[in-house]
């Protein structure tokens, strides 16, 4: 299973501001991907509301998803945050098209996640 942000840890990032690399004991699977935590400490906070926490759509860049239908995975380096969800691209190019008209993929991505919170504990798996 793919790792998801490189293997920082997204409460860290999502809380804090701060990359800080995950380690592989504090790991969880969520929507194909493996996240790593700093600590035990966000590893529970991840599992109490890990959409808050993952990025959208796993990671993979919302532009190329929603208009060419292809699964790719983006890159930190492109990442922005939009309304308190991070969104991952895989080029400027991508990141700039989102910009233009962020509803168009946030909307998208909310759908696709498919926001029900009472399934949150069947998406994610301890490792």
């Amino acid at each position: 299973m793919p790792v998801g942000l490189e293997g920082y840890c997204p409460v860290t990032l999502t809380e804090r501001g701060v990359w800080v690399e995950g380690r592989a004991q504090w790991g969880v699977r969520h929507r194909g991907r493996t996240y790593l935590f700093a600590s035990e400490s966000q590893q529970k906070s991840f599992l109490a509301d890990p959409d808050r926490f993952a990025p959208a759509l796993s990671g993979d860049d919302p532009v190329l998803a929603f208009d060419a239908g292809k699964s790719t995975p983006g890159q930190r380096r492109y990442g922005v945050t939009y309304q308190s969800r991070m969104y991952l691209f895989s080029s400027t190019h991508t990141r700039d098209a989102f910009a233009a008209n962020p509803q168009r993929y946030t909307a998208g991505a909310m759908v696709a996640e498919n926001h029900n919170p009472a399934d949150a504990a069947t998406r994610s798996v301890v490792r």
